[in-house]
């Protein structure tokens, strides 16, 4: 999302002369009485410009002019080792110098060297605090490394300068809505595409802040707008399917991966993503193909062996898969996902105390990996750990106080201690979160049955069924509880409907004859599911 702001910046910079004693002399202007035209932008006539300065430069070393034009050309043909010791020859010859510093910072960024890009803009704004350009690079920085606030500080000074900026509003919608301040995200987004309705990168931003509200519908919409500007830009593409995936439309989310690799097929994450959408519709070899060829690409990408692990797991190779993420994390030791991964495939293995380790190892990686957290609360539940999964629940709720899972799964946790009013408390959080859950009221009754409150449990047991009539726990514990009331005929009733909805209607009259309540069981309270792979 904001790689390619970068390289918009690193353009709009590359024009900037300001502080300049004399305009730069390119081949293209000692040749401009005559038909040939240098475009700078393409490969080849930039290596020819490059050429030209080499030569210059062998005869005048200390031409910082020179220096900072080569470091520009370097910087358009992504050498970015070799632009940053250009800037710093022409720093040294100049050790003032605004463009010189300006793009020293953006292929710092661009590099992901964030720490020294700040530094750097730090340096240059000492010297000229107006340069809106500085404060857009600061910004990025800032909103790579999560620092929301000071992010926005700084789009903010960018948009003081230039108050016209796209790109500026864009980013600031964009901080907005990680700072949960959803209104003047999409505010500012707008503000955005209307000031600049051609510019793609601000219909994908919009695009990203709808995705990160859950709109997923009019996502696809803004992400569409800005692929109608700029079809062939492959990261549009990606952006679409990976929100066509989230709402479940797993084949037009194949075809956008399929067209981001045409687009770009030396990418390696674009093979990623469609051998993950193969996975997801099933078509297990065709993602196994595609993913060979991502480590073909790159044997060292970490998320191509996550891949390569989710779909041994889905083809049951536990061995081979646990050996892909463990490859993963090898090449990425901050990778919490391969390790996540890890853990899910441990724990369905019965692998369960190496499976915790792998789920602390994810949360050592990442503390605020809700998904973690949640396995590791289930895993030390099945070992009857209680009070330890309690821990790891109320940890996910301070991470995220809606996880309507966390809260039924501590109230579970709460049951097996026979802390009945705490886990109501909790079942009860799980409603006022999500009314029509049925296994919440179900919940809810079986502990109001222990507590000898027999008409509030047979409501709450009625409160399931009216969220869900073919939930077949909640007729089951009516059924009991008819039963100790002796009212048995309301408790064939609710015999007859669990037999029917699992068996069908002809069971039911096969058995007619004689219900055995003894051989019905009661459900126990259990915790939802662990999460799956990612």
């Amino acid at each position: 999302m904001l790689t390619r702001d970068i390289q918009d910046m690193t353009a709009s910079s590359k024009h900037s002369r300001k502080n300049r004693k004399e305009p730069l002399k390119t081949p293209a202007d000692r040749t401009s009485n005559g038909t040939r035209t240098v475009n700078l932008g393409n490969p080849d006539d930039a290596r020819e410009i490059l050429d030209a300065f080499d030569t210059g430069l062998a005869e005048k070393p200390g031409y910082a002019d020179g220096w900072c034009a080569k470091a520009f050309i370097l910087t358009s043909l992504d050498r970015k080792d070799e632009a940053l010791d250009a800037f710093d020859r022409t720093l040294t010859l100049e050790p003032g110098r605004i463009d010189a510093l300006r793009g020293k910072a953006i292929v710092l960024l661009a590099q992901g060297k964030l720490g020294e890009a700040l530094d750097t803009c730090t340096l240059a704004q000492t010297l000229d605090p107006v340069d809106s350009v500085l404060w857009n690079i600061r910004s990025q920085a800032l909103m790579f490394l999560g620092r929301w606030d000071e992010a926005l500080a700084a789009i903010n000074q960018e948009i003081a300068l230039t108050p016209a900026s796209a790109m500026a509003w864009s980013n600031k919608g964009f901080v907005l809505v990680h700072l949960k301040r959803n209104a003047e995200a999409l505010e500012a987004s707008d503000r955005a595409v209307k000031l600049q309705p051609d510019d793609a990168s601000a219909w994908n931003k919009k695009g990203f802040i709808l995705d990160s509200l859950g709109r997923y519908n009019e996502a696809v919409t803004a992400i569409d707008r800005a692929l109608k500007i700029d079809p062939e830009r492959p990261d549009l593409w990606i952006h679409k399917g990976q929100v066509l995936t989230r709402l479940g439309r797993h084949g037009q989310a194949l075809a956008a991966f399929e067209k981001a690799v045409t687009l770009a097929p030396v990418k390696t994450s674009n093979w990623i993503y469609k051998s993950t959408a193969l996975l997801q519709l099933g078509r297990t070899n065709e993602a196994q193909k595609s993913i060979d060829h991502a480590i073909s690409l790159d044997p060292s990408d970490a998320r191509a062996w996550n891949t390569q692990g989710q779909i041994f797991a889905h083809l049951g190779r536990d061995t081979d898969a646990l050996a892909a993420f463990d490859k993963a994390a090898t090449l990425d030791p901050g990778f919490a996902i391969a390790s996540f991964n890890k853990g899910v495939t441990l724990v369905r293995t019965k692998r369960l105390q190496d499976a915790l380790c792998a789920f602390d190892n994810a949360i050592i990686r990442d503390p605020e990996y809700v998904d973690a957290w949640f396995n590791k609360g289930n895993t030390l539940a099945i070992l009857e750990r209680y009070p330890e999964a309690i821990d790891a629940y109320e940890h996910l709720l301070a991470i995220k106080p809606d996880d309507i899972d966390a809260w039924f799964n501590k109230g579970s946790a709460f049951v097996r201690l026979e802390e009945y009013g705490k886990a109501i408390v909790a079942y009860e959080k799980v409603l006022a979160l999500g009314p029509a859950a049925p296994d919440a009221w179900c919940s809810i009754g079986e502990l109001l049955v222990k507590l000898d409150k027999t008409d509030e449990a047979m409501a709450a047991f009625d409160r399931a069924l009216s969220a869900d009539p073919a939930y077949i726990p909640a007729w089951n514990h009516k059924a009991h509880l008819f039963e100790e009331l002796q009212e048995f005929d309301k408790a064939a009733f609710c015999y007859e409907e669990s037999i029917r909805l699992q068996h069908g209607s002809r069971t039911v009259q096969q058995l007619k004859k004689g219900i055995h309540p003894a051989r019905h069981t009661r459900e126990k309270t259990t915790g939802r599911s662990l999460k799956k792979h990612r």
